[in-house]
């Protein structure tokens, strides 16, 4: 599985990365810092995960590419079989016409997190308290 994770609200961007962590133990965690290598990226995505049949990898800033070359190698890594490997990319703000946001939005699952509005903060934390077991009027 392949996502992307952009917005400007880091907040909930990161809650959501905690939650995806979570699913692994962090032995087969791969968080390829903020700086984007395409080569880290291959061998992270060749090496074995241990006792365990996935494993994520965390890409930060690869939508800042401006390499061509880099770019297509970038996009036929994400065209391979990645059968082993849950791929999340963590970026800020993207223009609608990104090749990664393009990539991705055709093979995997694209999470925009822009800031909310007034009545999405209101719902927004409704849920939040609802998820920990809690009671709230949302018209206090």
């Amino acid at each position: 599985m392949i996502k992307l994770l952009y917005g400007i609200d880091d907040f909930r961007k990161q809650k959501d990365l905690s939650k995806i962590k979570s699913e692994f133990e962090s032995i087969n965690i791969s968080d390829l810092g903020d700086v984007f290598e395409i080569n880290q990226l291959k061998t992270a995505v060749q090496t074995l995960s241990f006792f365990s049949e996935k494993k994520l990898v965390i890409v930060k800033n690869a939508a800042e590419i401006k390499d061509g070359k880099i770019k297509k190698d970038l996009t036929e890594l994400l065209n391979s079989k990645l059968l082993e490997v849950e791929l999340v990319f963590i970026e800020n703000e993207l223009v609608l016409n990104n090749f990664l946001l393009g990539a991705i939005r055709k093979i995997g699952q694209v999470h925009c997190y822009n800031s909310l509005k007034p009545d999405e903060i209101a719902r927004w934390i409704v849920q939040a308290v609802e998820e920990k077991g809690g009671k709230i009027n949302r018209f206090c």
